[in-house]
């Protein structure tokens, strides 16, 4: 009888050759397999890794941005000579192409006991055309009088406001903010010779205000104590409470009385707790003023230096000044903190983006950015990513869910997006930009009135976009994710 040993001899000497060939067959077959494996592998990983990183450099440049910095002073008469055209078209062009706000106060003085006329009304309207053609809005104000004349009785007062309201919702796009005036010399919600600063008097007007202008606007009041007495509250406002177009939530602060004197000429009571309250508060709504040039106080007025001003304006979170000082030529380089930092100031600081597409996919982009400015946004404002065909210039925009108004001084903040490409886009090269346009349909298409950001080589002042920098591909069959969402670029 054979051995297990001779019996598995025999067998291989008889199949052998079959047994290794089926053996090289099959290695052969493991082998293209293994390789088509990881050619899939290698496919799979360069769709993943098919993005684009981008750093970006920050600018010291002092340039115009909508809604804040400093602001140009130009009172005027209600129903006297308008804005010049003239004069607004060479401070845009020329003088001061940095310079976005526009403070106007109308003194209605020539109507303490009557309506407003037709020809005034329409007058106001025809200043607003002006400011929308050079890129200015408005920081607003009424007053009766600027000196020891009386202000007007409360009827009239009452009167004028429902008189404007249209005439100011009409034109909220480019009034930036509104203050709380009509009492007293100036507007400033004092002395008034009418009895208009009595608290309970001075809430019908303050209530009559806020009805009448837009809710998407706020309204400026001129001592901290006017806000807390009004809004019967103390305490600042919560990120939770921000914008939601309740009173306390549409009421700033304006002072004109900035480093006047120790307690700005009367501004505030409680200084320290008063500001402590401005720091919170105004991280939600505007804070600016006038800067007061006294002479009595050692420290103030003239005599304040830039870095005084500087860290009141930071701590506060300023938005725009009316009036700078001589006194902070003397430190130059302060002085040119102040003029880049008041109000918000973005700064992107890397981005990664989906640089291979084909129609249908999804685009993602990472975008990481910093607000250096002193403040935060305080209207409401539109993000949008744009893609520029490269060779004729069609341009696809997607609207970001985002609200950058929470963009917070000294503070990063990330745009995570993931969009999706059209089925109809045309193959080709497309640059990539960033938009930040005004949300009112008058003016969101003029490059005034769009947000730069403080970075070199990213401005393009013909569009208001800014260059991410970025080509993005759209070419067939790249095998990336299909997008499955419903936030499209459209054209």
């Amino acid at each position: 009888m054979k051995s297990k040993l001779s019996f598995m001899v025999d067998v291989f000497l008889q199949y052998g050759s079959v047994i290794v060939k089926k053996i090289k067959v099959l290695s052969v077959l493991l082998l293209i397999l293994l390789v088509y494996t990881n050619c899939t592998k290698e496919k799979i990983d360069d769709v993943v890794a098919s993005t684009i990183k981008v750093e970006y450099t920050s600018s010291n440049l002092d340039f115009g941005n909508p809604e804040r910095g400093i602001a140009s002073f130009y009172d005027g008469l209600m129903g006297g000579d308008g804005l010049s055209e003239s004069w607004l078209k060479g401070e845009r062009e020329v003088y001061h192409p940095e310079i976005t706000l526009l403070y106007r106060c109308y003194y209605m003085n020539n109507f303490r006991s009557s309506p407003l006329p037709e020809s005034a009304l329409e007058s106001f309207d025809t200043d607003m055309e002006k400011l929308r053609k050079y890129g200015f809005k408005l920081v607003l104000r009424f007053a009766y009088t600027w000196d020891s004349e009386p202000d007007a009785p409360l009827n009239i007062v009452l009167m004028h406001i429902e008189q404007l309201k249209p005439h100011l919702i009409k034109n909220a796009d480019v009034i930036a903010v509104m203050q709380a005036g009509f009492i007293g010399p100036w507007g400033e919600c004092h002395s008034s010779q009418n009895g208009l600063d009595d608290p309970a008097v001075k809430a019908q007007i303050f209530d009559k205000i806020l009805e009448s202008l837009p809710q998407s606007r706020a309204v400026q009041f001129r001592r901290p104590l006017f806000k807390t007495e009004y809004v019967n509250r103390t305490n600042p406002i919560t990120a939770a409470e921000a914008f939601s177009g309740q009173k306390f939530a549409r009421i700033g602060h304006f002072n004109d009385g900035f480093l006047g004197s120790i307690n700005d000429v009367g501004t505030y009571i409680n200084i320290e707790a008063e500001k402590a309250y401005l720091s919170q508060d105004c991280l939600y709504v505007p804070i600016g003023g006038e800067f007061s040039a006294t002479t009595e106080f050692d420290g103030y007025g003239i005599f304040a230096t830039a870095t005084t001003a500087y860290n009141e304006m930071r701590y506060l979170h300023y938005d725009f000044l009316y009036g700078t000082s001589a006194t902070w030529d003397q430190d130059p380089t302060t002085r040119d903190k102040i003029l880049r930092e008041m109000g918000y100031r973005f700064e992107l600081i890397s981005g990664e983006y989906t640089n291979e597409l084909s129609p249908k996919s999804s685009f993602t982009a990472s975008i990481a950015l910093k607000n250096v400015g002193f403040s935060a946004l305080f209207n409401e404002r539109n993000v949008e990513l744009i893609l520029k065909n490269t060779q004729t210039n069609e341009i696809y925009k997607a609207k970001l869910n985002i609200d950058p108004r929470f963009w917070q001084p000294e503070t990063e903040s990330t745009i995570d997006v993931t969009l999706g490409i059209p089925s109809d886009i045309a193959i080709g090269d497309y640059k990539l930009y960033l938009n930040m346009p005004d949300i009112a349909e008058t003016i969101q298409d003029n490059p005034y009135f769009s947000v730069r950001f403080a970075n070199e080589n990213v401005w393009e002042s013909e569009t208001g976009y800014n260059d991410l920098l970025t080509t993005i591909t759209i070419k067939e069959n790249t095998h990336t994710p299909i997008y499955s969402g419903n936030n499209f670029f459209e054209k």
